[in-house]
């Protein structure tokens, strides 16, 4: 039931915001049609040396900040599980090793099977063992339970091995070999602080995904529209090696000082967009380097 939950707040979200990229597009298409260019005296095209290029940023779009914002959702809502899961884990182990410790008697039991699970990132190793206990209500009864133990214990562990069984005596089904019997590792928390961290890159992919939007909307509503210049155009390699596309462009707003931005395009408009060439960039009065090419 919670995850379909978690499902129908997902889908009501994406939902939103294609309607809000939608809404914001009109919007856009609109002012283009109010807004007349004006030539602001833009410099003439110019490279720049290359140790003084701007920094490269991806266009300021509302289809990207709401790609951006719902991946940020499923991402923390996928490490968020990854902090929760081990937590529980954890306490769950917890609460059985002070059960068996506060109320924990020994009885004898014998191996009845034992299994391996393999797996890419390491074999666990299985015995199921068989103990008689007494019920609560006074009567006696056979167990079996399956239990996980570390590859050593598993060698000497062989079907028909009498062991030392601790079970509990409030509940005789919650049981332990005496040989494996201790708190749980803290290790399993290490993987709920990975979640956490990973959960705080989520957070931060959020933020910039709803700053994206909010920025987009802003330039949809209130932006004006003036002439620059491509004045430099590069290629640059990325994290993963690849070639990234870049168009840095000048225009001037009137009361400041002229402004540079570079940007990261696809290809086909990289090829499109040469030095020297006019464009339309659709910028904020107050706040000229939130702008974006009209493209």
């Amino acid at each position: 039931m919670l995850t379909w939950i978690i499902v129908g707040i997902i889908g009501v979200i994406v939902l939103s915001l294609i309607a809000r990229g939608l809404a914001l597009i009109q919007a856009d298409r609109a002012k283009k049609a109010k807004a007349g260019e004006s030539w602001v005296g833009s410099p003439p095209p110019s490279t720049i040396a290359p140790d003084q290029r701007p920094k490269a940023r991806t266009p300021l779009s509302a289809g990207g900040g709401g790609c951006f914002l719902v991946f940020g959702l499923f991402w923390t809502l996928f490490s968020l599980a990854f902090v929760v899961l081990p937590v529980g884990m954890f306490f769950s182990e917890w609460q059985t090793y002070n059960l068996l410790k506060d109320t924990g008697d020994l009885t004898e039991g014998v191996i009845t099977s034992r299994r391996i699970d393999e797996d890419s990132e390491g074999d666990t190793y299985y015995v199921t063992y068989k103990y008689s206990a007494p019920l609560p209500q006074g009567d006696r009864s056979q167990f079996s339970h399956e239990e996980s133990v570390s590859s050593s214990l598993y060698e000497s562990l062989k079907p028909e091995t009498r062991v030392q069984v601790r079970y509990a005596r409030v509940n005789p089904e919650v049981a332990e070999l005496e040989q494996e019997f201790g708190p749980p590792s803290y290790w399993i928390l290490l993987m709920s602080l990975m979640g956490g961290a990973f959960t705080v890159i989520g957070v931060v992919m959020i933020w910039a995904g709803l700053s994206s939007l909010g920025k987009a909307g802003q330039l949809a509503g209130q932006g004006q529209v003036a002439q620059g210049l491509v004045v430099d155009r590069w290629t640059e390699k990325d994290s993963d090696g690849d070639t990234v596309y870049v168009v840095a462009y000048r225009f001037n707003v009137p009361g400041h000082s002229p402004v540079t931005i570079a940007e990261y395009f696809q290809r086909s408009l990289f090829d499109k967009l040469l030095m020297g060439d006019v464009v339309r960039v659709r910028y904020l009065p107050d706040k000229p380097e939130t702008c974006r090419l009209e493209v």
